[in-house]
């Protein structure tokens, strides 16, 4: 009997677990677009549900490249723009989620990231997505 009853708590916390895990959702369907200072940027998944409504990406050279100092403000800028137009509230720089040849270290308003980056083409990546209850 206490065997059984150890097996069912067992089952309720496994069940809770499964239930509180914060996956990505594909979406629902086109989303009104946003404005880019509504992009929150995310380096890892956000600890609540999300939807994932695509990958925005920016050629690095020209305009869009980092200073002496690490600061990439140009490429965050058009890469939110990107995310904005798709309805995003988020811009999530997961390299475990975004698929990418490597990562670099860039700095936008003071704060660092890592972002994706593409060798050929060179672009620099991110995932727009919707974040729920943000």
């Amino acid at each position: 009997m206490i065997k059984s009853l150890a097996n069912v708590g067992v089952l309720a916390a496994l069940a809770l677990l499964i239930g509180c895990t914060h996956e990505a959702q594909k979406a629902s369907g086109p989303r009104p677009p946003t404005s880019a200072n509504q992009v929150t940027l995310y380096q890892k998944a956000p600890g609540t549900k999300y939807e994932t409504l695509g990958t925005v990406s920016v050629p690095v050279g020209g305009a869009i490249k980092m200073d002496e100092r690490g600061d990439a403000t140009a490429a965050f800028v058009a890469l939110r723009e990107q995310a904005a137009a798709l309805g995003a509230n988020g811009l999530m720089f997961d390299e475990k989620k975004v698929p990418s040849d490597l990562v670099v270290t860039a700095s936008y308003n003071g704060t660092f990231y890592t972002v994706p980056v593409n060798r050929q083409p060179r672009t620099a990546r991110g995932e727009a997505i919707w974040v729920y209850e943000k």
